[in-house]
């Protein structure tokens, strides 16, 4: 789950550390975002901390591994998450997270079942998360949160049947440029090897792209 449409909602909040925002900026930025919804009435934004906890988590923390039960849903506020399949020799990267994204194993979270994908971190994150028990606890309070979620999973759904797309009608060029679109900040949040493998190319032809690209 993970840039899904809303990277124009992104709010516009001043944290006092721009690389370490606090719980309380952590919420601002959050209701300022949900804000963007008409789903939601104004007391449904109201006391959020009583369901959202702050988390900071160090790179290669990981939400849920493969073989695991996800127990949180994770909203971004500073950082950025890498959503994988695959083992840890073999990994392939499906989708990049990062400011004002959700990310989770939303299968394995509703379901209470195991995880197919990773969720990891691949810098210092800052955020918000919801635990299982917690979040069935807001649905029962604030309906529309419910249907937040189903929003995001199924435009998530959307996201990666068109990344699939991407691979059988589009290059190597084309699927970076299309990357380019919807993850503009990408090389400030991830490492060459990791954009290289989200591609499917090997890092020389990345760095080759990246070059030609740039010139334009």
């Amino acid at each position: 789950m993970a840039n899904v449409f809303y990277k124009d909602y992104t709010p516009s909040v001043k944290f006092s550390n721009s690389n370490k925002p606090t719980y309380e900026e952590c919420l601002e930025y959050f209701v300022r975002f949900l804000h963007n919804f008409s789903i939601f009435k104004s007391k449904d934004l109201e006391g959020l901390e009583k369901y959202w906890e702050y988390c900071v988590m160090a790179k290669n923390d990981a939400i849920v591994l493969p073989g695991e039960v996800c127990e949180h849903i994770v909203f971004i506020c500073k950082g950025a998450i890498k959503h994988f399949t695959g083992g840890p020799e073999s990994q392939y990267i499906i989708e990049f997270a990062s400011d004002c994204d959700f990310s989770a194993g939303v299968r394995s979270f509703l379901g209470r079942i195991k995880a197919v994908d990773g969720f990891v971190c691949a810098k210092r994150t800052y955020g918000l998360r919801i635990s299982y028990k917690k979040y069935h606890k807001l649905i029962k309070d604030r309906p529309a949160f419910e249907q937040l979620l189903n929003l995001i999973n199924d435009k998530a759904n959307q996201n990666i049947r068109n990344r699939l797309t991407s691979f059988q009608s589009m290059d190597a060029k084309g699927r970076y440029e299309l990357m380019l679109s919807q993850h503009p900040d990408v090389f400030e949040k991830f490492t060459m090897q990791d954009v290289s493998n989200y591609l499917g190319i090997k890092a020389e032809t990345l760095s080759r792209l990246k070059k030609e690209i740039d010139k334009v």
